[in-house]
């Protein structure tokens, strides 16, 4: 996502007055429960009786106790995300998206989403602007309360930038064969990350770090490349592949020498599959990275992790309400943050990162989620000293609106 710091008054009126809209307006609102009308499968309501303007709303909060090496923190309350979802149609072929939210401090806006959207024929399409960048699956749906947990995989905040949204250019589309198969993909221009991924606190290798680009200003004027393609049957699998890579460190204007130019691969595979009522989604993903030779081994030039989750519903459309249910779910997740051996000893870096996560979540109707979590974590550093162990528990809410 890209942000925009405007300050904690303003932030609080802007979303205050969409808010009110979405409030005030809804006397001659229409929800329209075909989510495949709108980007990214959004709840949206319809504005008026025109079909031109969409607008909707989300937002996912918790109440925790984390606990360290045996020892309980303070109860806790965080509200995650408060966002807001706007889609204008201006004629059949053009269309407008808005993905905006911004956390419990109320002090910047983040951008999800902001691009126009050009349908060239029935299959293939070109959007530009502000978007999700289609790294994994995960990435371009991340709103919780379509998840069945609160905290987001550990791939998706350590090896994978959270929520990275880039401005870039992106042709799109999908055939369906005789057998029902729908082929997607995606293929597009980024401006990129930056070689802020290690200049970081932590000493190590964060891709999160690297999204921090100044609004609409590149550091090297040099692209990085994007591409998923994906295979699917409605409510029977997914799969897909994607990939992302480029130059990532800043070049200065009056050198030109192929040797500082260093590069990120970014390669993801996710999969989703229905065996019965048992819902299956897994991902996992590979980072190499060109380093400078003074930061080899202490800074990560290979990074990998996956995670795999299982849902299944106990109770399903209760009280009448289609997509209402009781779900238990269960997530293994890992991460290892900086894969390799070190030159002179031949050990192991072992700065792994491993999760165990169990919810019960109860859906009052499709678009809210009340979800119960509790996991395990265990993990160790760069020096492979035995694992710290931390835990998590906690009640949450997500929804539409």
């Amino acid at each position: 996502m890209q942000s925009i710091n405007i300050g904690h008054k303003f932030c609080l009126l802007f979303f205050f007055a969409a808010f009110l809209m979405i409030g005030i307006v809804p006397a001659e609102a229409q929800q329209n429960n075909n989510r495949n009308n709108y980007f990214f499968n959004s709840y949206l309501n319809q504005i008026g009786y025109s079909e031109g303007f969409h607008l909707g709303a989300y937002l996912d909060a918790h109440t925790f106790i984390e606990t360290f090496e045996g020892e309980a923190e303070d109860l806790a309350y965080n509200l995650n995300h408060f966002g807001l979802l706007g889609q204008l149609n201006v004629s059949q072929s053009l269309k407008i998206y808005a993905d905006l939210n911004t956390d419990g401090n109320f002090d910047q806006i983040n951008i999800n989403n902001l691009f126009a959207d050009i349908k060239l024929n029935r299959s293939m399409g070109l959007r530009f602007g502000i978007q999700s960048v289609p790294i994994g699956h995960y990435n371009q749906y991340h709103i919780t309360a379509d998840r069945h947990f609160i905290n987001r995989p550990l791939l998706n905040t350590l090896v994978l930038p959270v929520n990275y949204a880039d401005e870039s250019i992106f042709l799109y589309g999908k055939a369906k064969t005789k057998t029902d198969l729908i082929f997607n993909y995606q293929l597009g221009v980024v401006m990129g990350l930056n070689e802020n991924i290690l200049y970081t606190p932590s000493a190590n290798t964060e891709m999160q770090l690297g999204k921090e680009n100044e609004f609409l200003r590149d550091n090297n004027n040099l692209p990085m490349y994007s591409l998923r393609i994906a295979l699917e049957e409605e409510k029977v699998f997914r799969t897909g592949i994607s990939f992302l890579g480029g130059v990532y460190n800043q070049i200065e204007e009056d050198v030109i020498n192929p040797d500082t130019l260093r590069n990120i691969y970014m390669t993801a595979v996710d999969a989703g599959l229905h065996i019965g009522k048992l819902e299956i989604n897994a991902e996992a993903a590979l980072n190499l990275i060109e380093l400078p030779g003074s930061m080899q081994e202490l800074y990560a030039d290979q990074q990998q992790g996956l995670f795999v989750d299982l849902s299944y519903p106990l109770i399903e459309n209760f009280n009448k309400q289609n997509g209402s249910g009781l779900y238990l779910s269960g997530r293994y997740g890992y991460v290892d943050m900086n894969v390799g051996y070190f030159d002179k000893t031949d050990e192991e870096i072992t700065n792994e990162y491993h999760r165990l996560s169990t919810s019960l979540n109860l859906r009052i109707r499709k678009e809210t989620n009340l979800m119960l979590n509790y996991y395990y974590q265990w993990f160790s550093d760069l020096l492979g000293n035995p694992y710290k162990k931390t835990s998590y528990a906690g009640v949450g809410v997500a929804t539409y609106f």
